[in-house]
């Protein structure tokens, strides 16, 4: 009794607290990181909750930011309802025509992990494997080993086939003869729960191991291409965590600093994590942070790899022998997590349910009215998004007779909360925890009315930025030429030209980001983009053509390793924005 009173206490000060932890481990400095991962998402959407975090802002970037961030959520011990994100991703996939067979493998990959049973996933299986180099092995691997098959391919050929790719310096690498770090520690990652039983395996992985050990930096981090990153030290941490290397005990992967503390090198005062030191936040970094901490933690407690979704009825998984120094997890902190977890569960259960429940129905109803009306096609620029979507069809009404879509949709939300009130009253469920529910639903609804601003397609394209203090000119093109040769899709010019050389004027302090996006807008072309990370520019997205495949920008001809919202712009600076197959390789300079 004295247990259960005392869980519920610190269920009650978790509430207090706004604490939302994804696994509980109070010792655990990895789980701290992973907490103010989630944290730093969090307030960036403006949610107070990881579930609200999955089911708005994840769910609405599905298939285009998220996959990773829902990937490492379903890997951790928390229970999580996926069902709005794995119903939007597969709404993505169908309506999409995903050239990249990696791609379409990742897709597949997440679906899996959330335990999806949709038919995308078999059709992949099929159609996707082997079809794009190493990586469509990887990611395939990864999916055979949790027990799916494919008509073409079976385990064993996937297996060899990625042995077989092994580079002579012991790496693997998408082109040329030498080991990459990113590459090299994803090969393992998906030959991990062979390595105890199959002798080609553990010695293809031992060489790897060596390859990765000697291809640290003096302060412990993990460079690709030439540069120091997050990412690719991230990667490797995933790998040893999978393998059971304990980082922080074995003497390979100790150098200045062992990974956990290299990788804080990159980390930043609001949780996130930059690409490189000393640099802004970056989404991709952040993510492949959160997933290989979530692998790292999962290796502590005696947990599969990262890769393999705990599907006994699918998968025979054996955990790899540990090495001696690996801490030991006290079944009696295992106990309690569950203890407090269910007790805390049983506190929120009920009002939590029907708030949810409330604002969902509330939601789809301002959706609907906003989709009837005038907007339907709408930009949002508002410091709560990191992911601006432009959205090119055009509304055929008078803009001249358009009403304020504010006023119009708040009367329907408090009707529509109205309503509920009433239907709740007949039926009998008349309890003030329901009322209050409806109250802070449709008051939340106002509020997020009020502060956002959207616009239609006509009000946001073709509007020239007005730049009082100019300090000089730019000029700024965007084309795929790499592309001549391709096939490409209807959004793709014929001379592959998207916008030919213009002149744009700068202010103090203006980036290739802001050019980026004045151009797009004045020019009415598409752009996704997460800061200054670009995903797409006139539909055309990173792989599309390949893993390797995206948009890079360089300044008088040349590249640079600034994200497009860190390069400050001079008078005189010369724009390309350029779709490149190779990550810039096909590239040559100007």
């Amino acid at each position: 009794m004295k247990t259960k009173i005392f869980c519920i206490i610190i269920c009650i000060l978790s509430l207090i607290c706004n604490i939302t932890p994804l696994s509980i481990c109070a010792d655990s400095e990895t789980d701290e990181l992973i907490n103010d991962i989630l944290s730093f998402k969090m307030n960036e959407a403006g949610v107070d909750s990881v579930q609200s975090l999955i089911d708005g802002k994840f769910t609405s970037d599905a298939g285009v930011n998220s996959e990773w961030y829902i990937f490492a959520l379903s890997r951790d011990k928390a229970e999580y309802n996926y069902s709005a994100y794995e119903n939007a991703l597969i709404s993505y996939v169908n309506e999409k025509n995903i050239s990249s067979a990696s791609t379409r493998l990742k897709y597949a990959l997440v679906l899996a992990s959330i335990g999806s049973e949709n038919e995308y996933i078999s059709s992949v299986m099929d159609n996707s494997i082997g079809k794009q180099g190493i990586m469509s092995y990887i990611f395939g691997l990864h999916l055979l080993n949790n027990g799916y098959s494919s008509n073409v391919t079976d385990l064993n050929e996937v297996k060899s086939k990625i042995i077989s790719m092994q580079l002579s310096d012991g790496g693997w690498a998408i082109t040329g003869n030498k080991g990459d770090v990113d590459v090299t520690a994803m090969a393992v990652q998906s030959l991990t729960t062979y390595y105890p039983h199959e002798s080609d395996v553990k010695a293809s992985i031992d060489k790897a191991i060596q390859f990765l050990s000697e291809n640290q930096l003096a302060d412990g981090t993990f460079s690709s291409y030439g540069k120091a990153n997050l990412e690719s030290t991230a990667q490797v941490l995933t790998a040893l965590s999978g393998l059971g290397i304990n980082c922080k005990d074995d003497e390979r992967f100790i150098k200045e600093n062992n990974i956990i503390d290299a990788m804080k090198l990159f980390r930043l005062s609001d949780g996130s994590f930059s690409h490189i030191i000393n640099s802004e936040s970056n989404d991709s970094a952040t993510v492949e942070a959160l997933y290989s901490f979530v692998a790292y933690s999962g290796m502590l407690n005696g947990e599969s790899p990262l890769y393999i979704f705990n599907k006994p009825d699918i998968h025979n998984f054996e955990i790899p022998i540990q090495t001696e120094t690996q801490p030991v997890v006290q079944q009696e902190t295992t106990s309690t997590t569950a203890l407090i977890t269910a007790t805390s569960s049983e506190l929120q259960s009920t009002f939590v349910t029907q708030a949810t429940e409330t604002t969902t129905i509330l939601t789809t109803k301002i959706r609907t009215v906003l989709e009837e009306t005038t907007y339907t096609d709408i930009s949002t620029d508002t410091s709560t998004f990191t992911t601006e979507k432009v959205v090119t069809k055009i509304s055929t009404s008078d803009s001249s007779k358009k009403v304020g879509y504010k006023p119009f949709a708040c009367v329907i939300l408090v009707s529509v909360g109205a309503i509920t009130c009433i239907v709740l009253f007949a039926v009998k469920k008349r309890s003030y925890k329901n009322y209050i529910a409806v109250l802070i639903a449709v008051t939340a609804g106002i509020i997020f009315i009020c502060v956002t601003d959207f616009k239609s397609g006509k009000e946001y394209y073709g509007k020239e930025t007005v730049k009082e203090n100019a300090v000089g000119k730019v000029t700024f093109s965007i084309s795929c030429k790499i592309l001549a040769d391709k096939e490409k899709n209807e959004f793709i010019p014929e001379d592959c030209i998207i916008l030919d050389t213009s002149e744009f004027e700068i202010e103090n302090g203006d980036t290739v980001c802001d050019i980026l996006t004045e151009a797009c807008r004045k020019n009415s072309i598409q752009l996704e983009k997460s800061g200054g990370y670009v995903t797409g520019i006139n539909y055309l997205y990173e792989f599309d053509y390949g893993d390797l495949s995206g948009w890079i920008y360089s300044v008088n001809g040349e590249k640079s390793s600034l994200g497009s919202d860190e390069y400050i712009l001079s008078d005189g600076d010369e724009i390309e924005w350029e779709y490149t197959c190779e990550m810039g390789n096909d590239i040559g300079d100007n």
